[in-house]
This record gives structure tokens, sequence and C-alpha cells, in this order.
């Protein structure tokens, strides 16, 4: 059984949260921890208003009367789809210390990307969604409002003990998810996979139908995983290179807003 934490923030409530943590209940049970917060400033700082780090938080209250509702959808689709859950409701505390020591307690963090979305029309700097996610202590997926279980695995490699992490750590927690096809992709204008033979035996033992793609520009790679069917994006931590280091600019809303597709991340 794995610990699942699932933050919900500022009277905001997920259905692909919670159709995601459905798929994974029905492959093996889970504990399901519903954490409802005030809103999330994801920099912990003012920064959004351009002035540079400020010693007082940005907070983002929300309508206790709209959380409880979101409380009693949460509690009814558990004990509709047989998932083992629990509750967690703090609405008089800033939520980015929360969030960050409750990740500290769980296997697999799950967050709406409609939040990110929303930290974004703030005006909020991808860079410090980035530095957010570098702070949780466990991996995270951040999930559309899809409803379909992932049927590609896109494993983000760039030769980094960051990226492989990623790709091992998604192994443990989904071994039954790593028998679907799987894409090693690599960005590289000179197209060549960096440890290639010691990438494809750690494949072989753990992802038996994958293939190797290496992209030349990461234009090249947007093109491409577009046209996946269902995929789900492996990357290694914010902030590394290749890869990951795309996140930085416009692709990290891209991924969230366009694409539609869960993204799991997971760092050193």
């Amino acid at each position: 059984m794995k610990k699942v934490l699932a933050i919900f923030d500022g009277g905001q409530y997920s259905n692909g949260v919670m159709e995601l943590s459905q798929h994974i209940n029905d492959n093996q049970p889970i504990l399901l921890v519903g954490s409802f917060l005030p809103g999330i400033d994801f920099t912990g700082m003012s920064e959004m208003y351009g002035f540079g780090a400020l010693d007082i938080p940005v907070h983002i209250r929300a309508d206790e009367e709209v959380v409880d509702q979101n409380i009693e959808r949460f509690t009814n689709y558990c004990i509709h789809h047989h998932i083992e859950y629990r509750v967690h409701k703090d609405l008089s505390l800033d939520a980015y210390p929360i969030f960050k020591k409750e990740s500290r307690f769980a296997d697999l963090l799950l967050i709406g990307s409609q939040e990110f979305l929303g930290q974004l029309a703030l005006n909020i700097p991808a860079e410090n969604l980035r530095d957010a996610l570098h702070d949780t202590e466990c991996p995270v997926i951040v999930v559309p409002e899809y409803k379909n279980e992932p049927e590609n695995i896109v494993l983000a490699y760039d030769g980094t003990a960051s990226s492989v992490f990623a790709i091992k750590m998604f192994c443990y927690l989904f071994p039954e998810l790593c028998k679907k096809p799987t894409i090693l992709l690599h960005v590289n204008s000179n197209r060549s996979m960096p440890s290639s033979s010691a990438i494809q035996l750690l494949l072989r033992a753990h992802y038996p139908n994958f293939q190797e793609l290496v992209m030349e520009t990461m234009p090249l790679f947007e093109d491409y995983i577009m046209k996946v069917p269902s995929p789900i994006l492996i990357t290694g931590g914010f902030g590394r290179s290749g890869i990951s280091s795309a996140f930085r600019s416009s692709f990290a809303s891209k991924a969230m807003s366009l694409f539609r597709f869960p993204i799991f991340i997971a760092h050193l």
C-alpha cells in the first residue's frame, strides 16, 4: 500500500486528481490523504508583485463553506470507489510550509494542474513553480483534468543523476504501468544518447517494452509528445540540465495547459 497525498488548496477541487487516484487504487490499494489547505503561495514570498523577495508570504484564503463541500465530494468519491482515505483540513496557517512538510511523509503527491495554471495567471514566474516542486520531499504528479489512464510512458532522459532517479522512482511506485509502451527520449543536437549501454540495461530490467528516441531540438520534442496517445511524462527535478531545463521556459505552462497529460517529477 502506498500513501498518496492529494493537495486541494484555496477552495480548488480537481476531478483529475481523484480519477488518477482511482486508477492507482484499482491497480494497488492506496491510502489517500486529502489535504485541504488555504491557497498555496508556491513562492513562499511576495515576488509575484515584482518587488523581489519580501518577508510577508502571499495568503490566498479559501471560503470555508466551499472547502467543506469539497471535503464532502472527496469523501463520497473515496467511499464509492473503495479507496481508503483520510482528511486533513487546516485553513489557519500559511499553506506552503504544510505543503512541504506533508510531502515528507508521503510516497507520492498529486496536485491538479489547474492550481499551477492559477499561479501562472497571477503572473508568478515558472521558475518559482519549479522551485516549489524542487522543495517537495516526495515524487509529484501534476495532473490535468483528464479521464484516461496513461497508456504510453515517455522517459525524459538527459544523462543526469536526477533524470535516472526519476526513471527508477516511477518504476518502483508503478511497476504495473512499466509494462506499457515506453519511449526513452533524449534531446541532443548531435543525436547521441549519454551512457547509452547503462541506461539500456536499467530499462530492460524494468520497462520491457521500451524504445529509444533522440530529438535534435525541444520544439521537435514538443511536437512529438503531442502526438503520443495518453502519455505520462517522467522527468527529473526542475532546474536540471537537458530536457528538465525546458521547464524554466514556456514549456511548463504548455505541458499543463495545452498538452493535457500528467507529469511525474522526482528529484534527488
